[in-house]
């Protein structure tokens, strides 16, 4: 066995280790803030054109103030909005792109069809919900994908799917380490990826 290889596995292993310690950090903050998965997703949703984490808990949390006036969860609040043919005023209201119109929309459709709203429920189907996912028009694309099942799996428990892989961008940046694809197992891409995003 060459050394190059056995370093790449330690450094692997090593990339786990931190994103699992990141993980438990982002499921405190998320228990501590009352974030529901609903939530949680709409926000990752929100970063959509790289505007960042601040912009998109930034309207989260105004959203959530909106839903709570109503009496009702952000999800049946924006369910609402959406039947109602109202989603778009969103658009001026909060200063939000096209695009995060439709991914509110795309994610909605999505936690319908799954029950997710305040909890996971927990006889869903990763492997048909990454499927779904990948099916689905989603503005944000393959990263998207990911990032949903990623915090699923993260900051909720959701098992990850059998075929999880990371995207090719987060693949790039780990050849530099001489980890390749085939060295990651499917429970381990949603820790790496918490690892390395910001490097």
């Amino acid at each position: 066995m060459n050394i190059m290889s056995i370093d790449s596995e330690r450094i692997k292993r090593w990339l786990v280790k931190v994103g699992r310690e990141r993980a438990i950090i982002e499921r405190a903050t998320v228990l501590l803030r009352g974030i529901i998965p609903f939530e949680q997703l709409l926000a990752v949703g929100l970063q959509y054109g790289g505007v960042g984490w601040d912009f998109a808990e930034a309207k989260v949390l105004e959203l959530k103030s909106r839903a709570r006036r109503a009496g009702k969860t952000t999800f049946e609040y924006l369910k609402t909005l959406k039947e109602e043919g109202e989603l778009r005023r969103l658009r001026e209201e909060l200063v939000l792109w096209e695009a995060h119109i439709e991914i509110i929309e795309q994610l909605i459709d999505l936690c319908k069809k799954y029950g997710i709203d305040t909890s996971m429920p927990p006889d869903i189907d990763p492997d048909k919900l990454y499927e779904d996912l990948e099916h689905m028009r989603y503005i944000g694309g393959d990263l998207l994908r990911h990032y949903i099942i990623y915090e699923l799996v993260r900051v909720f428990g959701m098992r990850p799917p059998r075929n999880l892989r990371l995207p090719r961008t987060i693949l790039e940046k780990l050849r530099v380490f001489g980890i390749t694809e085939d060295m990651i197992r499917p429970e381990e891409a949603p820790y790496i990826d918490s690892a390395i995003w910001n490097l």
